[in-house]
């Protein structure tokens, strides 16, 4: 009876030793695919933002080349005002 003690008591420990090897492994196993997880996800979210601000500065640089575009025909139009009007007084001084 004493020997047969002994062999379960042994195969009991056998028994957890391995139960806990496994349940190791397997937490080690669970914690990469999470860790995993979590590394994809935040460079989805990195790649995303990169995008908006991409977009942001495309937009930003649209708006500044609309900005010098509408400066520029301002300027254009100034000029072209004061041209016109030069060209009328000459016009005028010579019909005097």
């Amino acid at each position: 009876m004493a020997r047969i003690k002994q062999v379960l008591n042994e195969r009991r420990l056998a028994y957890e030793k391995a139960y806990d090897i496994a349940s190791a492994e397997q937490e080690a196993y669970h914690n990469e695919q999470v860790l995993n997880h979590l590394r994809d996800s935040r460079r989805r979210r990195l790649a995303a933002r990169a995008a908006v601000q991409d977009a942001a500065s495309e937009v930003q640089e649209d708006k500044t080349s609309a900005e010098l575009t509408a400066e520029t025909s301002k300027t254009t139009e100034n000029a072209a005002t004061k041209l016109a009007d030069g060209a009328s007084e000459v016009v005028e001084k010579s019909i005097v």
